[in-house]
This record gives structure tokens, sequence and C-alpha cells, in this order.
């Protein structure tokens, strides 16, 4: 099983699920793009990604902004558990416009909002940038502390980066 390293932080993916990333954010220059993760947590914490969905029909990509195509996202989530047993475990996204590496104050509302909506304890954000030289993703991890009172986001290592060439 080929599986590559993305962070530091118990972060792992498939390193054609991060091509794949990589590829679209590349293909969307001037629009933010994104998608959803799928996977398990392992017993010590870990995220495992093994699926890495892409942005639906649907989907909204805006300059800032990018809203998956929810019913594209349901269908997919779906199949991924009943087939595979895989759990939705994280979104992903470009910041073009933004030119950011980590979560925006809207993403983390975004995240909390849906954490807390869906009871979740814990999920993972990768944020993908792309310039002249390529593609850059880097993954959070974001977690309740003091109950579900704050928030925190931990950066899970140091950025993969694609070049144009190499994909």
């Amino acid at each position: 099983m080929d599986i590559g390293r993305i962070a530091h932080g118990g972060v792992y993916i498939y390193r054609g699920e991060l091509d794949f990333m990589a590829r679209t954010i590349l293909d969307s220059p001037h629009m933010e793009t994104g998608g959803n993760l799928f996977g398990y947590w392992t017993p010590s914490g870990d995220a495992v990604i093994m699926y890495v969905l892409g942005p639906g029909r649907k989907s909204v990509c805006r300059f800032t902004s990018f809203i998956q195509d929810a019913d594209y996202l349901q269908l997919h989530a779906d199949r991924l558990f009943e087939e595979y047993h895989l759990s939705h475990i994280g979104v992903w996204h470009s910041h073009h416009g933004l030119g950011l590496s980590h979560p925006s104050g809207g993403d983390v509302q975004s995240i909390q909002e849906g954490m807390l909506a869906d009871g979740l304890s814990r999920c993972i954000l990768a944020i993908g940038i792309c310039d002249r030289a390529g593609a850059s993703v880097n993954a959070f991890s974001l977690y309740w502390r003091r109950g579900k009172d704050e928030l925190s986001a931990v950066e899970c290592g140091a950025r993969r980066r694609f070049g144009k060439e190499s994909l």
C-alpha cells in the first residue's frame, strides 16, 4: 500500500489521492475548488484518508469560496460507506483568491457549525493553493477543546508541494 504522509500530525493519505487534489487545484487556477475527504480514524487518533472526492457538477466555485454539491456529496458518502465502510472525515478546498495556506476565519466558522450540527469531535481540513510553480496542500486537524466551547486547528506538518510538470 503506497501511503504518503503529508504531515507529522497523524494524517495519512494515498499519494494518488493527494495528486488528484493537486491536479484539481491546478485545473482551476482562478476559482476556488474543493471536495471531501473519506477514510477512517485509527484507535490512536490518526486520520487515514483513503478517498478524495472532488467538486460535483452543481458545486459553486467562486474567487474566494467553494460550496460542494450537496446531492453529489450525499450520493458518494452513502456509497463509500456502504461499499467500503469509509467515513466522511474532512473537507478540502483551495484558497486561490486569498492566497492563504491555512484556514480562514470563514473556514473555521463553517467547520465549527458543521461539527456541532453533526455531533463530530474532530475533522480534517486540507487547504490548497496554486501559483506559477505548482500547487501545495496543507492539512489541519480540527478538534474541540474544553468540551464544545473552543475549536482548535492544529497544522499537521509541512506542506506537500507539487510542480506542474510532476503531475
